[in-house]
């Protein structure tokens, strides 16, 4: 049996002895004098080996944060005076070995008259002076360094400061990125634009194209600013924003209307002096504000500048040493978000003589309404027929057929002045004799004629391609709507209680509270950050029967009400 004057040195030499102490204090739920007594050592080593002041006064304020801030997770009893002399030490930079020497003292104090005595005369160190082997020792509830410690893989004091330092210089870095974006961008919206509907007098539809949804994007970073409070980072609103489905919505639709915006500006450049004239001013005025830059960097290059700042933030954040930012699966799914928008830009240059098509038909189609270059639409083939009239019988027109529509002309000349378009969801075509056939879309029925049997029979094909493209998409889509919904009925089935319950005056047989799914949902699906996100997934679940209520509600209810899974989920 050791010596009863045991003291703190000791206990700090001998590992079977220490594992055996910090098992009392655990089991006391009173280990915070000790954690401090060790990481306030740790801080000395720390300066020791690397004299660094930035790192150093990190590693500081992380012991400051956890023991004594007011209302720190484990704060201990030290008095006024002792605690802001050491706050106005670290505000100021003086980081010195003695910093925290005052409240070492009173730590050490408090373990050897209060804690050692009572370990002495504890069943610990009876099993201790027995040989035993010390147990696994007792979980309590962790503060923020000795979260990151307790695990043996989780990083030092000294590298879990080295990531918080990585944070706060990508937050910096990310905040001055976004402040010039939305800088630029503002310049764009309430200068350029202007002037390029003004003196260049470009069509309200020549300006959507050449400016695409940069309003949308304004307004999304301009919310994303907005929600920059005093203890929120700026990788953390990223994440959110990145995640919300808008955040790739928008940028998709940029992306996929850049090259659209890019031959518009080959084709004003071409044609018109006016544009040629004020495209130049406007380069002179933007090279002065943003050095290096011009109108079409501006417009084609701001965003993947944006976008690569925070992939490679993200790629930075992965390498350090911060258990909460380099190891998160949050930050690896953000870089493989921004990376599908890179590469997404990559596939959209590809797609320039497709694309380049659809534009020249939207030169030549005259008062289409809207857009008819974009991204997802694709030309199919084009020609003239005649459709049946009711007083005049059959009259000619000019076709074209896209994957989505079936739009009506009249043709003069090189040109083609619009007349209408038929949509092609869900519509049906039919034959009726050598020339004729018919195409039914909801309400509306078309009687065309082709001037022989061939040509009529290769419309035919070509319309039953785009409608049964459509289908086959609808059904696909169903499909995989489908299996998304059985994966998460089976992770909920493996991951919540299901057991026979009682019900008023009834009992009922594997069945699953519904608030259990709720909250399974809410802590562990990403996409999934409010109950009535979650209800709404379960009931889709319920419509699609993968799960039954068993009072035979007809909506999902997440309180107590009782639900089963269907058998096919398995």
């Amino acid at each position: 049996m050791a010596d009863r004057g045991l003291t703190i040195k000791q206990i700090y030499m001998d590992k079977r002895l220490l594992s055996f102490f910090r098992g009392y204090l655990a089991s006391q739920r009173g280990t915070e004098n000790w954690r401090l007594f060790t990481e306030i050592q740790e801080f000395k080593q720390l300066l020791r080996r690397k004299p660094e002041k930035i790192l150093s006064r990190t590693t500081a304020w992380i012991i400051y944060q956890e023991y004594m801030q007011p209302d720190a997770a484990h704060e201990i009893p030290i008095p006024f005076a002792t605690r802001k002399k050491v706050f106005e030490k670290i505000s100021n930079g003086d980081i010195n070995e003695d910093l925290f020497d005052e409240i070492e003292v009173e730590t050490v104090l408090c373990l050897q008259t209060e804690c050692i005595p009572k370990f002495v005369n504890s069943e610990w160190y009876q099993r201790y002076g027995n040989h035993e082997s010390p147990e696994p020792e007792l979980s309590e509830s962790p503060g923020f360094v000795s979260m990151m410690k307790r695990n043996s893989t989780s990083p030092s004091l000294e590298k879990l400061a080295q990531g918080i330092l990585v944070e706060q210089e990508v937050h910096e870095l990310l905040t001055s990125v976004e402040e010039q974006y939305i800088y630029k961008l503002r310049f764009l919206m309430q200068y350029v634009r202007p002037e390029m509907r003004e003196k260049v007098h470009m069509s309200d539809s020549d300006l959507e194209i050449f400016f695409g949804n940069l309003d949308e994007l304004y307004i999304l970073h301009e919310t994303t600013q907005a929600e920059m409070l005093p203890d929120v980072t700026m990788i953390q609103v990223m994440r959110k924003a990145i995640f919300e489905r808008r955040f790739v919505e928008l940028y998709t639709r940029y992306i996929q209307n850049i090259p659209f915006a890019m031959m518009l500006m080959e084709r004003l450049g071409k044609k018109s002096n006016r544009f040629n004239k004020y495209y130049t001013r406007h380069d002179t005025v933007v090279s002065g504000k943003f050095p290096g830059q011009t109108v079409k960097s501006l417009l084609f290059e701001i965003h993947f500048d944006l976008i690569h700042a925070y992939f490679n933030a993200c790629k930075r954040l992965r390498s350090a040493s911060s258990d909460d930012l380099s190891s998160s699966k949050v930050t690896q799914s953000v870089s493989s978000i921004l990376g599908g928008l890179i590469k997404l830009r990559e596939g959209v240059m590809s797609e320039m003589p497709r694309l380049r098509t659809l534009f020249n038909l939207r030169e030549n189609i005259v008062g289409y309404p809207g857009n008819l270059a974009k991204f997802d639409r694709v030309y199919v083939k084009e020609g003239e027929l005649e459709v049946q009239e009711l007083e005049a019988g059959y009259a000619p027109f000019y076709f074209f057929l896209f994957n989505d529509k079936l739009v009506r002309t009249l043709r003069s000349g090189e040109r083609f002045k619009f007349i209408d378009f038929l949509p092609l969801l869900d519509a049906s075509i039919d034959q009726h004799g050598d020339r004729k056939f018919v195409i039914q879309s909801g309400l509306t029925e078309e009687c065309l004629r082709a001037p022989n049997g061939d040509v009529m029979k290769e419309w035919i094909i070509s319309l039953a391609s785009v409608t049964n493209g459509w289908k086959k998409m609808q059904r696909n889509q169903a499909l995989d709507k489908e299996k998304h919904l059985l994966n998460i009925a089976r992770d909920l089935k493996k991951n919540i209680q299901v057991k026979d319950r009682g019900g008023v005056f009834k009992s009922y047989k594997d069945c699953f509270v519904g608030s259990d799914a709720i909250f399974y949902l809410i802590e562990n699906s990403k996409n999934i950050s409010s109950r009535e996100e979650a209800e709404g997934v379960m009931n889709q679940l319920l419509r699609h029967e993968l799960i039954t209520s068993c009072t035979n509600e007809q909506v999902f209810k997440g309180s107590k009400s009782y639900y089963r899974f269907a058998d096919k989920v398995q």
